[in-house]
């Protein structure tokens, strides 16, 4: 446990965060703010809010003081990281503020944490406050979303909940899975394994979980790698739900002339924040497999990578990267699941997965669709693939 300091009021209707920069001076405000928003700082074993007064006879009670002053130290970074979540602001309005989430960052803190997005958008709207209504693995990038008040988290919170919120994620996968359309339906558990937490597969789980997933794209690792890389579309239908527009379309009697510019024309588009939802749906063949489908299992292939649009039905812990990695499809990057599989020579080792559109209906009835540009490392991963079947 950190060192512990105890500090005896003696002033009184003194500003909490005031009495504090008496004592440390060189503490940043956002620094105690964090600090007192996680316990870290409490006035009489309680809870405080920077704004609070404290009178003499107070005892400021300060948790790991180590840990803070360390945090202090992070301020130089925490502001170029504020900097990045203001340039990376995909739609705001009186209800919510929606940000392109970079990877390796987390959205909320604890004590082992030492930032996180909570902890910082208070600066990114300096004055404001926000709620989490939900979240993205620290290494998943993509559209996430917050509340600018208290009813407005709870009614988003609600909203998913009630599996409402239409969320679209994009990945690349080592291995491709045998059919082009599908609805991975395993029930998952969070449990230990070899001393470390894992969500894995558990038939006896009361906990439903059920993936829809579609084919974008199959591509085939030659060596070396080359820069304009050559594509199968397995769906045409499939790039225009996904808003990814085709310049020309690859069909299979001409593959050798169809590149890679296809794939990517979407990825530089200007940022969709539409209030007419398309409910055009693309035609799925359902393979429901509670039971071991291996119809649905990709082949034993490491030379081969699939570009998949995902839609969880429900929202697990980890439902995607299990659910893959059970199909023998595991997400690049995604070494906890997918072990060596998971890593191709030439292809970055940073996890692909990417949130890439959330379909909601705000309080006021208005329905918006929000979509988050694709991060560089999938960018450069999808430059490189290479070969189509």
């Amino acid at each position: 446990m950190g060192n512990i300091k105890t500090i005896s009021v003696k002033d009184n209707n003194v500003r909490l965060d005031r009495y504090i920069r008496r004592i440390f001076p060189n503490l940043k405000q956002s620094v105690i703010e964090k600090s007192l928003r996680r316990g870290l700082i409490k006035v009489n074993d309680c809870k405080a809010k920077s704004s609070d007064r404290v009178n003499s006879g107070q005892i400021i009670t300060i948790k790991y003081l180590d840990y803070i002053e360390n945090a202090n130290s992070d301020c130089k970074h925490n502001e170029k990281l504020v900097e990045l979540l203001r340039s990376n602001i995909l739609y705001e309005d009186e209800y919510i503020l929606a940000i392109n989430k970079p990877a390796g960052v987390i959205v909320q803190g604890g004590i082992k944490v030492k930032i996180s997005i909570s902890d910082l958008l208070d600066q990114v709207r300096e004055g404001e406050t926000f709620k989490i209504v939900h979240r993205l693995d620290r290494d998943t990038s993509g559209a996430i979303i917050f509340a600018r008040n208290a009813n407005v988290a709870r009614y988003l919170m609600e909203e998913f909940k009630g599996r409402r919120v239409k969320k679209t994620y994009l990945a690349l996968t080592s291995g491709i899975p045998s059919k082009n359309r599908g609805v991975i339906d395993y029930p998952l558990v969070k449990k230990y394994v070899s001393g470390q937490e894992k969500v894995v597969i558990d038939k006896n789980s009361p906990q439903d979980a059920t993936t829809r997933f579609s084919i974008i794209a199959k591509f085939k690792l030659n060596k070396p790698l080359v820069q304009r890389p050559i594509i199968q579309v397995a769906d045409t239908q499939l790039y225009e739900h996904c808003n990814l527009s085709l310049s020309r379309v690859c069909h299979l009697s001409s593959l050798s002339s169809c590149y890679s510019s296809a794939l990517l024309c979407h990825l530089s588009a200007p940022i969709l924040v539409s209030s007419k939802t398309d409910h055009k749906q693309a035609h799925y063949t359902t393979f429901s497999i509670k039971k071991l489908d291996s119809s649905i299992m990709c082949r034993n292939d490491t030379r081969s990578v699939a570009y998949l649009k995902l839609q969880p039905i429900t929202g697990r812990t980890h439902q995607l990267r299990t659910h893959l990695a059970y199909i023998n499809c595991p997400i690049l990057g995604d070494g906890k699941y997918g072990g060596k599989k998971a890593f191709v020579d030439g292809i970055a080792s940073k996890i692909h997965l990417h949130s890439y559109s959330l379909s909601l209906k705000l309080p006021n009835n208005k329905k918006i669709t929000i979509t988050a540009p694709l991060p560089e490392h999938i960018k450069k991963s999808i430059e490189a693939l290479h070969t189509p079947f």
